[in-house]
């Protein structure tokens, strides 16, 4: 029997207003991203100085990404803490709304799979990703890199037209600079179905698309 939550939910997601509603405020929900600023509340000059001290260590990037993704983040921002604390000097890497297709995005979230293919995550999901885990990164102190920082318009091109005009059977095995690409694009779209392959999927040619660009843009 379907609850009237689940009902609720379902028909949230089918529209842009609502959803956004509802991922600001699972966003906002009390334990989505550690609060380091309320545990370092009353040890924050030991961890000023800990910050002060981790300058000068080995330099490790975490490469999160998906800010938005809670396990991900909670974990690594609990190994950035751990790092600093090492003496290692923690950057943290974020998408800031670049990517067309991430492992946030799911048949669960979009389950009208036109408008994903039309618009992607960057009208909904991005919303409540990139913001809430900036802000628990930089509340740490430490650097945050954000993709578009580091893209340029040449990059965006190349990953649009690679994406658009390799034949679907070929995507799999796209490669590029000895990255396995189209690996990774096809495993990104097979977690968005939660599917083994793609087979019998009305919009599989296109989501697996966005998944390519995405894959490129990140390797560029």
């Amino acid at each position: 029997m379907v609850s009237v939550t689940g009902l609720l939910k379902s028909y949230a997601l089918r529209s842009l207003l609502l959803k956004r509603l509802y991922l600001e405020i699972v966003s906002r929900r009390h334990g989505y991203l550690p609060d380091w600023g309320k545990t370092f509340s009353r040890e924050r000059d030991a961890w000023n100085n800990a910050l002060k001290s981790a300058k000068g260590g080995a330099n490790i990037l975490i490469a999160t990404n998906t800010g938005g993704h809670v396990p991900s983040s909670t974990l690594e921002s609990l190994l950035a803490v751990a790092l600093t604390l090492r003496g290692a000097n923690v950057h943290v890497m974020l998408c800031d709304e670049a990517l067309p297709a991430c492992l946030l995005c799911t048949v669960g979230l979009y389950p009208d799979h036109k408008q994903f293919v039309r618009y992607g995550p960057n009208r909904d999901a991005c919303k409540g990703c990139y913001r809430p885990a900036s802000r628990m990164y930089r509340s740490l102190g430490l650097t945050v890199h954000r993709f578009s920082e580091l893209l340029v318009p040449e990059d965006e091109e190349r990953a649009e037209s690679v994406s658009a005009s390799l034949p679907f059977a070929d995507i799999p095995g796209y490669t590029m600079d000895g990255l396995s690409l189209g690996e990774h694009a096809l495993a990104g779209a097979l977690r968005f179905y939660a599917r083994g392959d793609l087979e019998g999927q009305k919009y599989a040619e296109p989501i697996l698309r966005r998944y390519l660009k995405a894959a490129i843009l990140t390797a560029c």
